[in-house]
């Protein structure tokens, strides 16, 4: 599916290849009238990063970006949350100790 401002329904294909991505592309223009340099994520697969899509985005004037750079960042952050929670659950139980011990 492709995304502009919400999930767009209707369109739905056995096969997920380079003419229904193009197909995509041009039912979303028409429903949601998206104003240039709109970013359209996607995987790096062959129908994504294929000339026929990307001179299809040039032509809406889009933006490809693919999901390497934003699963690296979703990595990240997970991370990040996750020591976060780890040192507050440690804070806790200091805290917890703390007030047994008083």
């Amino acid at each position: 599916m492709i995304y502009i401002r919400r999930k767009l329904q209707g369109i739905i294909g056995t096969k997920n290849d380079r003419r229904f991505v193009v197909e995509e592309v041009d039912y979303a223009v028409q429903v949601q009238n998206p104003t240039p340099a709109l970013i359209i994520y996607t995987d790096l697969g062959t129908q994504y990063t294929s000339e026929t899509f990307q001179e299809k985005l040039k032509k809406h004037e889009m933006i490809p970006s693919f999901s390497v750079k934003v699963a690296h960042t979703i990595t990240l952050v997970s991370s990040l949350f996750s020591r976060h929670r780890k040192k507050k659950k440690s804070i806790e139980r200091a805290l917890k100790i703390m007030k047994q011990l008083k």
